[in-house]
């Protein structure tokens, strides 16, 4: 099932880790987001109690298909599921927030 990540709004995922007495400091994850164009985005996976880990990423295009995967500085640090793949959409035009539907503020050169 491919998940929808609507342009510039927060999509997270939950994935479980494998049980250990110190996650937070026996596992440092994160998941590479790679667009079809090539466009690629590392985000941190955080540990959220127990074995649940979490990643939070917002889509900066609106279509296409992002693939995403965890990798891990610990070696074999058994996340699943190691991967996926997020359809991207247009911004919504009656978001409440103007940032969700322009992007992210960016400073004039």
């Amino acid at each position: 099932m491919t998940e929808l990540a609507p342009q510039w709004q927060q999509v997270e995922l939950v994935m479980t880790g494998p049980a250990t007495e110190t996650p937070y400091l026996d596992i440092e994850a994160a998941v590479e987001f790679r667009h079809l164009s090539g466009e690629t985005i590392l985000r941190p996976a955080f540990w959220d109690g127990g074995r649940t880990w979490r990643v939070r990423f917002a889509s900066t295009l609106a279509d296409g298909s992002w693939r995403w995967r965890t990798t891990s500085a610990t070696e074999a640090a058994g996340i699943t599921p190691a991967d996926g793949t997020l359809q991207a959409t247009a911004a919504s035009a009656d978001a409440a927030h103007p940032g969700l539907r322009s992007g992210f503020a960016t400073m004039a050169p």
